[in-house]
């Protein structure tokens, strides 16, 4: 495999991005030691270096059409953005499946609600009738009670 120098500036930036990411661990691992200072990596600083040294391969890197990186990047988004295959489209129908799949638990849940309420209301109409039958029936029997006390005062008297 021959190494040409993009895959050195590509070998720099990865190193710049492993040592950003040590760098972080390093400032996590130590949050709470007393009067530590948090660190940091630039890549600015790293990338004008390497534009500095070799401007002709960073500038390879990024603008060559079949290998740079806007080339991969490109290549990359197109693939994310197909219409029947892209990990967009794929996951925007499993959304949409989603979204269905809890419109239909929805709809079921508003039936059975519906269902409940309505049975819910008949049982209060039942009770309502019973409630007022009960009440006919102690009006009654007050009237009786009533009557019967007047007619014992009266067989008294």
């Amino acid at each position: 495999m021959l190494v040409d120098d993009r895959t050195l500036v590509l070998a720099k930036l990865m190193d710049v991005a492993s040592l950003r990411a040590r760098v972080h661990a390093a400032n996590i691992a130590q949050v709470d030691t007393p009067g530590y200072r948090a660190r940091a990596v630039r890549f600015e600083d790293a990338f004008q270096k390497a534009l500095a040294s070799d401007s002709d391969s960073v500038e390879k890197l990024f603008m060559d059409t079949t290998n740079g990186f806007l080339a991969k990047a490109s290549n990359t988004l197109n693939d994310l953005a197909r219409s029947a295959t892209g990990s967009l489209s794929i996951y925007a129908d499993q959304l949409q499946r989603q979204y269905d799949l809890f419109t239909t638990r929805i709809t079921a849940m508003d039936k059975l609600l519906e269902d409940k309420r309505a049975r819910l209301e008949r049982s209060f109409a039942n009770m309502e009738t019973a409630i007022s039958a009960l009440q006919t029936q102690e009006s009654a029997l007050s009237s009786l009670a009533d009557l019967a006390k007047s007619l014992k005062s009266s067989k008294d008297d």
